[in-house]
């Protein structure tokens, strides 16, 4: 049902009815001042008489409709285009009042269209806004799998920290350092009561020592088992307090034996340990650069199905191109979409310098910390 609304300028005699002429249905209001005499060839009708009843024959056969406006200078054509005499003599008369009042009537009739599909798009860029901001999962996936990939948008995904994934995130660890002035080494454990070591229960698996021994000297006052691992300290098994065992391995993504040192993967260590069954509540990886073949071989067999959190220092090399780092970034991406949540990333300010082919200066390296989102207490995945 089409209504149109005209209001009348002059209204010495207004009223309104619904008219059925054919198929279309109008309201109207109409006035009676008319000088021109046009309304002499309509009859006014009762209240009660039907609009269509009265309406003059060629008006019914055409199905439309002319409007008098401003003392009948202006006017308006509704429907089909109909030429009546008295009608289009006046349409005549005044051409540019016609195309004025033409172009308001459609301005007046499209403007809400318009405005319409306008907040429509604003609240579609919002949403789109929101999205960027807040940086999804599909986001980072669409900007990974982009031609256009920028070394500038690479180092936002790598450098994300998407903090408000954990309520109470704590650093544990690290060393005081100068130029600048800040604290190396130091790790995120996220506290949160869904994925939180349990003290007098939590089992730590730290990779990469080199003589610092304060994340896990700090995760045994915690209240957890600590299991350290370096091929590179030149120091024998042994325990280095009652809550912390070393042991002289490396981690690889296969067992090995290399210029002396020994390598056994995440799962064989696993095993050795007897640790089957069990969850690593902190797995701590810091190996150098050997973390993406590690992460990929780790990924492919499924033992981090067994890792609740998982902190490692990325390295990245400065003379990689922007596909080499878009293959680094996607595997970061496979680790997130299996169940592990990002909740902190920091850069390391000592180590960084310039990526030639990317055209930028940067860190080169960073610490990022995950959560699995598989492993919460109390099946609580709502929270996340």
């Amino acid at each position: 049902m089409t209504q149109v609304f005209i209001k009348p300028m002059k209204s010495s005699h207004i009223f309104s009815q619904t008219v059925a002429a054919g198929s279309l249905n109008f309201i109207y209001e109409i006035w009676k001042t008319d000088p021109t005499g046009v309304r002499n060839e309509w009859k006014w009708p009762s209240s009660h008489e039907s609009m269509h009843s009265w309406l003059p024959q060629p008006f019914k056969q055409q199905h439309s409709l002319y409007f008098t406006l401003e003392n009948n200078c202006q006017l308006l054509k509704v429907s089909q285009e109909f030429k009546m005499s008295n009608c289009c003599s006046a349409w005549r008369r005044n051409e540019k009042c016609r195309n004025i009042v033409l172009m308001g009537f459609v301005m007046l009739i499209i403007a809400p269209y318009f405005q319409m599909l306008l907040s429509i798009k604003m609240s579609a860029c919002n949403q789109q806004g929101k999205k960027e901001k807040c940086c999804s999962g599909s986001y980072w996936d669409a900007l990974l799998d982009s031609e256009f990939l920028t070394g500038n948008q690479l180092m936002k995904y790598l450098m994300w920290t998407n903090r408000t994934s954990c309520q109470l995130s704590h650093d544990i660890g690290g060393k005081m350092l100068r130029n600048p002035s800040g604290i190396d080494g130091q790790l995120a454990v996220c506290i949160d009561p869904q994925v939180a070591p349990k003290p007098e229960e939590c089992l730590v698996y730290s990779f990469g020592i080199n003589d610092d021994w304060s994340f896990e000297e700090q995760m045994e006052k915690y209240g957890c088992q600590v299991f350290a691992f370096d091929s590179n300290m030149k120091v024998k098994q042994h325990d280095h307090t009652p809550g912390i065992h070393f042991y002289d391995w490396g981690l690889s993504d296969r067992d090995e034996i290399s210029n002396n040192l020994t390598f056994h993967s995440l799962s064989t260590i696993y095993e050795k340990l007897g640790h089957v069954n069990k969850t690593i509540d902190y797995l701590k990886i810091d190996t150098e650069g050997s973390e993406w073949r590690i992460l990929r071989h780790m990924l492919e067999v499924g033992v981090l199905s067994q890792v609740r959190q998982l902190g490692i220092e990325i390295h990245l090399d400065g003379g990689k191109s922007i596909d080499q780092f878009r293959l680094s970034a996607k595997l970061l991406r496979s680790l997130e979409n299996s169940g592990m949540v990002r909740f902190d990333a920091k850069h390391n300010p000592w180590y960084k310098g310039n990526f030639e082919r990317l055209k930028l200066t940067g860190p080169y390296g960073i610490e990022i910390a995950w959560y699995n989102s598989k492993l919460l207490y109390n099946n609580m995945s709502s929270a996340l």
